[in-house]
């Protein structure tokens, strides 16, 4: 019941009007709920409309009217540890979640020692044979997707909309750490598991700071005015991100008329220095802020011609735009997000590839960690790790509108 509580009072619903019944990703097909408890399970239903909870454990009807802005919630109360249930919600119109567990709930929460995935940067010890062997069918994973928001908000949302059955395809990305502990509870408990993960690495501890005693350090005078200014509008937020766009294109060496031309195929990259990912960029670079490029040439087997690929990038910090040929395949911020990105089969030639990869580092480290690799099925991979052809574009410090973590 504890556990339960702490887990109420650290996540909240994503809620929306609507006619129908609606429930936060807390609340979604198999979910796992604490044993032996009075759980709540809220939502938003049309405005004083009685709803009506019915788990099948028991059959018994919970109900309550929902007020006036439509927020309605229910106390129920669950068995011992067991399943699969199932939980139906209605206000005239029927939600039913499937596949519902009753056990051991865990809020898992912390920064990058609980963010490292199984299958990822920090290369948990036999992760293929983990990966290949964590077929567990009650144990039940959820991750609260890192958001940014300018003002206090009551909505998340989950990475893959709600909770996954443990496998071996959910389990390469989610916590090593929450993984492992989840595993033992489930082994020795012998009790259904479900781990809620609330992580985001490298959190600033900015975020955690009242403005106003932000306000007593200089070097934030110029931010909590930019943040006075947009009025806690996120939707400010993306003129503000244009601007700052638009000064790196005008300082990158590699845009010509704000197109890329060091990307290209037949570009000559000779002269450009040899590095090493994964790896940090400032073992070559000293002291280095700004926009590097770096180009990497793959042979692109026969059998591989016209086939979908998925490119795994690791997680760059802090920003990136990959391309594959000369065409961009993907973009992300934020250095603690793994980058996979597909090559649609159109581009994929037999013979010489070049793969390229544009990095924009705002501060600090800037570099590639990760498994770095090409691939068109589990098992058929080409590693693009090792050295790498790079080129500085600007030295310059180029602060984000706000920081990604």
């Amino acid at each position: 019941m504890y556990k339960w509580i702490i887990l109420m009072s650290g996540l909240f619903a994503s809620l929306t009007a609507c006619a129908k019944v609606k429930l936060s990703p807390l609340f979604s097909d198999n979910m796992v709920l604490q044993q032996e408890a009075e759980v709540p399970v809220w939502g938003k239903a049309s405005p004083e409309m009685r709803v009506i909870v019915i788990p099948s454990w028991s059959g018994e009807k919970y109900e309550n009217i929902a007020d006036r802005t439509g927020n309605w919630k229910v106390n129920i109360k669950t068995p011992k540890a067991g399943g699969p249930y199932h939980l139906e919600i209605t206000d005239g119109e029927k939600v039913r979640l499937e596949n519902v567990m009753i056990g051991e709930v865990w809020l898992c929460s912390g920064q990058s020692n609980m963010q490292m995935p199984v299958e990822g940067w920090g290369k948990v010890k036999n992760y293929q044979q983990e990966v290949a062997q964590a077929n567990y069918p009650d144990i039940r994973l959820m991750t609260v997707s890192n958001t940014i928001s300018l003002s206090p908000s009551q909505e998340f949302t989950a990475v893959g909309g709600g909770w996954q059955v443990c496998s071996s395809v959910t389990i390469r990305e989610f916590s090593a750490t929450a993984y492992f502990f989840g595993r033992e509870i489930a082994r020795t408990q012998q009790v259904p598991v479900g781990l809620i993960c609330a992580h985001w690495g490298g959190t600033n501890i900015e975020s955690w700071i009242s403005a106003q005693a932000l306000g007593e350090v200089p070097d934030f005078v110029e931010q909590l005015k930019l943040i006075r200014r947009l009025g806690n509008k996120d939707c400010d937020l993306q003129a503000e991100e244009e601007q700052r766009q638009a000064k790196i294109l005008s300082l990158d060496k590699g845009m010509r008329n704000g197109k890329p031309f060091w990307n290209t195929l037949s570009y000559n990259d000779e002269g450009w220095i040899s590095h090493s990912f994964p790896g940090n960029i400032e073992k070559t670079f000293p002291d280095f802020d700004g926009i590097v490029w770096g180009r990497k040439t793959v042979d692109i087997p026969e059998q591989w011609e016209g086939k979908t690929l998925s490119l795994h990038m690791g997680y760059v910090d802090d920003e990136d735009i990959t391309y594959f040929n000369g065409i961009e395949i993907g973009s992300t911020k934020g250095y603690t997000r793994s980058r996979t990105y597909e090559i649609p089969g159109n581009l994929v030639k037999a013979g010489k590839a070049v793969i390229t990869v544009r990095i924009v580092d705002t501060g600090g480290g800037c570099g590639i960690g990760g498994e770095m690799k090409l691939s068109k099925d589990v098992g058929d991979w080409i590693l693009i790790s090792g050295e790498w052809k790079c080129k500085v574009a600007a030295q310059s410090h180029i602060d984000p509108v706000f920081e990604m973590n």
